[in-house]
């Protein structure tokens, strides 16, 4: 039989109306929604984390850009400077990319929805051809063996002739 299944990640006033047009929308379709589920993602503990490695982060790249600017020994030293507050300025992006990701999770509650077509009449059809896909050779198996058991008992039934003489 064929079935569907949905996962889609929006905010809550779209769910909501979503919701509530969906068991009217599969019955004018000839189906039913057999499950459909809404969750939401408890990430406080990582935002948290990420906000304080963001701050954290922050405060480094700027005392590094201050103590580029105000460098006054080697070239290798100032180059040096410039590539650790490149790498801080990476992780920090990473940081913020994923804090938006997380408040964008956070915004939205997915949505897992499975529907299946035609309630009860197809699943009785569908039953239906199963059981006769099994029992249609059994029963044809049957026949013969029963026309064989018939044949035989007619062939032992019958008395023998005996053509008598007249002396």
């Amino acid at each position: 039989m064929l079935r569907a299944h949905l996962e889609l990640r929006a905010t809550p006033d779209w769910v909501s109306r979503f919701r509530a047009g969906l068991d009217g929308d599969a019955e004018a379709a000839g189906g039913q929604v057999e499950t459909a589920g809404t969750t939401a993602d408890d990430l406080s503990q990582s935002m948290v984390d990420n906000s304080a490695g963001l701050k954290a982060g922050t405060g480094l790249r700027n005392r590094l850009e201050k103590d580029v600017a105000t460098h006054s020994g080697k070239l290798s030293e100032a180059v040096e400077a410039e590539k650790t507050v490149a790498e801080v300025q990476g992780d920090i992006d990473t940081q913020r990319a994923e804090l938006a990701a997380e408040k964008t999770r956070v915004a939205t509650s997915k949505v897992t929805l499975d529907y299946a077509p035609g309630g009860d009449v197809g699943s009785l059809v569908a039953a239906f051809g199963t059981m006769m896909a099994y029992l249609l050779p059994i029963g044809l198996l049957g026949l013969v063996v029963a026309g064989l058991v018939i044949a035989m008992n007619r062939g032992a039934r019958r008395p023998a002739v005996v053509e008598r003489t007249q002396d």
